[in-house]
């Protein structure tokens, strides 16, 4: 009679067989096995682009429930905050001044070590220049007021174009 045990190995979900050979006779049988899924760790970002100086969330699950904190590495980020509880992951981090690209982040559990990686695109960041006009209604020889922002702090001028008006 046979009696023995072994420790399933961390490997792919699937079917396996298992043998047994019997020494120094050489006799041996086969049996099929299947192993399970392995859920892994995932991270998510939102948003998944953002331009250097914003502010990234991120959460993920499927951490270690003896995970309770964690870090984040990658040269995009600025700072960052992170904690896991009962296996999932809140955190932010801010975009680093980098150039333009796709990078990536690995979280990583703590105490565990358990690990997922994700990537975020880093956007140009085009600033958005805006006019405003006060009043927005005036008779014939009114005074309009004018400002803007997001103009290039090299411009020194402007000029005002419009038709008649």
């Amino acid at each position: 009679m046979l009696t023995g045990s072994f420790t399933v190995a961390t490997v792919l979900a699937g079917s396996y067989s298992v043998t047994v050979t019997g020494n120094p006779a050489g006799d041996s049988a086969s049996a099929s096995f299947t192993v399970n899924g392995v859920v892994l760790p995932s991270v998510t970002f939102n948003p998944a682009s953002a331009a250097s100086g914003s502010t990234v969330d991120v959460s993920g699950s499927d951490f270690s429930s003896a995970d309770t904190s964690c870090s984040l590495s990658g040269s995009v980020i600025a700072s960052q905050t992170c904690s896991i509880s009962g296996g999932v992951l809140t955190g932010a981090f801010t975009v680093a001044a980098i150039v333009a690209g796709s990078y990536s982040v690995t979280v990583t559990g703590n105490p565990a070590g358990d690990s997922a990686t994700g990537s975020i695109t880093v956007s140009t960041g085009a600033t958005i220049i805006s006019l405003s006009l006060n009043p927005t209604t005036a008779p014939g020889g009114s005074t309009v007021d004018v400002s803007g922002s997001g103009f290039s702090s090299s411009d020194t001028s402007c000029s005002l174009s419009g038709g008649a008006v």
